[in-house]
């Protein structure tokens, strides 16, 4: 099988954006090949740094696949936070590396 990773950089700075990314997280899980991890880097703006814990709680526990999170005090562009990604996991283990923004949904 296939070993893919699903990398996601996010950075929270607007009403509503929680929201889209737990619905990008949820339409991951319900695939029918799940990837072998989601690595998620984040950053927030300071107001809406509270709004993530649900996230946070509600997908640090699951195993299948593994979801890692990654979370900046400071503001970091997109190719920072796959530049954080990629450079703290072994590219070597997975056959494929995904990207996926943080309002997609698959």
């Amino acid at each position: 099988m296939t070993k893919v990773a699903i990398l996601i950089p996010c950075h929270i700075h607007y009403e509503g954006q929680k929201d889209l990314l737990d619905n990008c997280i949820f339409s991951l899980l319900k695939q029918t090949l799940k990837p072998k991890s989601i690595y998620i880097s984040i950053s927030f703006e300071n107001k809406y740094k509270m709004d993530f814990k649900s996230i946070l709680q509600k997908y640090v526990r699951t195993t299948n696949p593994k979801i890692n999170f990654k979370i900046s005090k400071e503001k970091k562009h997109q190719m920072e936070h796959l530049h954080n990604i990629v450079s703290n996991i072994d590219v070597n283990d997975y056959d494929m590396l995904m990207f996926c923004d943080d309002d997609d949904t698959y």
